[in-house]
């Protein structure tokens, strides 16, 4: 679309802003409109809540869910980063149809850069466990019981001394967890990455920690100009989908030719392992990348392989990165041409970071 790499924000493609549509009246016998949000009982006691846009990640969840101001707009945030004991939770870095996710961390825990000296040049806040929380009539937690039972702020919840993210690690060591409903029907999960766990009573601190705020949009610095006919969005915002989640990233979209179904899920989805063609554009911070020697700062986009291309900026600061495995059979001259075409906003400028939910729309 562009013969150089568009960095203007108003080359930015006109987007609609957030849609509101009426609900189809075969599925609707009354609505009504929650925290700006439209809402339609489609069966007793239970709500569906919608942007308007069928293929947006409509869920039905309980009434007094919404009732209790829970309901929310799909890939919105509904918590902020907290400190709680010796941990630190991030604030969400990622977000689904089905959750939302954020980063749990020692304050010290660093991840550091070297120069070919062995000199510090850089670092990025390290994290051994992730907070995964679920939206209202999610989570099946199978995987919990029989566990320890538990209560976190007076509703019930599970302690197990090993259950894995979404599957056993090469080094077998167990993993501890917590799981607990925040709401009715609406879970929170603590799962732990690294192989040495947190103590016992900071990870139940974290759960204690755990608050509602009102919905706010997912933000991403990325806008594709060019959206893969067929392909819809998955997840995104700062970062990738755990196990493809790394400190260096600032930004992440991912799109599904199928989106995967997020109901009664027992641990998050793993698209790579589902097998739906997918297609993943990362930001990253450059100096934290070995693909800037296949490129210049602000050539236009290069592919490193048939499924990876690659594009720098022009001041060599940012390295846009789209990513499609072998099963999604993505044509490299496709791919080549959504990492090209994508605007960045001001990275370092959150405030000029763009509605997820618009970044990703065709």
């Amino acid at each position: 679309m562009y013969d150089t790499p568009p960095t203007d924000r108003d080359l930015r493609r006109e987007r609609l802003g957030t849609r509101i549509a009426l609900i189809s009246a075969t599925l609707t016998v009354a609505a009504v409109v929650v925290t700006g949000v439209i809402v339609a009982r489609n069966a007793p006691g239970f709500i569906t809540v919608t942007d308007g846009e069928p293929d947006t990640g409509q869920l039905a969840v309980p009434g007094d869910v919404v009732a209790q101001g829970l309901a929310a707009p799909p890939f919105s945030y509904t918590f902020h980063g907290y400190t709680a004991g010796e941990l630190k939770v991030s604030e969400p870095m990622l977000v689904t149809p089905g959750y939302q996710e954020a980063w749990i961390r020692r304050p010290y825990e660093l991840v550091e850069l070297e120069d070919d000296n062995g000199e510090v040049i850089d670092s990025r806040p390290g994290y051994d466990a992730l907070l995964t929380v679920y939206r209202p009539g999610v989570y099946d937690p199978e995987r919990y019981l029989g566990q320890e039972r538990i209560t976190v702020r007076g509703r019930d919840g599970f302690w197990a001394e090993n259950v894995p993210y979404q599957r056993e690690f090469v080094d077998e060591q167990p993993r501890p967890g917590v799981a607990w409903q925040y709401a009715d029907d609406a879970w929170a999960v603590i799962s732990m990455i690294a192989a040495e766990p947190y103590p016992r009573a900071d990870l139940l601190a974290v759960a204690e920690g755990l608050t509602m705020t009102a919905p706010y949009p997912a933000t991403t610095p990325i806008d594709l100009v060019t959206v893969p006919e067929g392909y819809t969005l998955t997840s995104g915002g700062t970062v990738d989908d755990w196990p493809l989640s790394v400190s260096e990233q600032l930004g992440s979209i991912r799109l599904t030719a199928d989106r995967p179904e997020y109901r009664g899920l027992t641990m998050p989805v793993d698209v790579l392992e589902s097998g739906v063609p997918t297609i993943a554009v990362r930001l990253v911070d450059a100096r934290w990348t070995s693909h800037t020697g296949v490129t210049t700062p602000g050539a236009p986009a290069t592919c490193v392989d048939d499924n990876t291309c690659v594009r720098l900026t022009a001041d060599g600061r940012w390295l846009v990165e789209g990513h499609a495995p072998p099963a999604a059979e993505v044509d490299p001259e496709l791919l080549e041409r959504v990492v090209g075409d994508a605007v960045l906003a001001d990275v370092p400028n959150r405030g000029s970071w763009f509605p997820l939910v618009e970044a990703a729309a065709p």
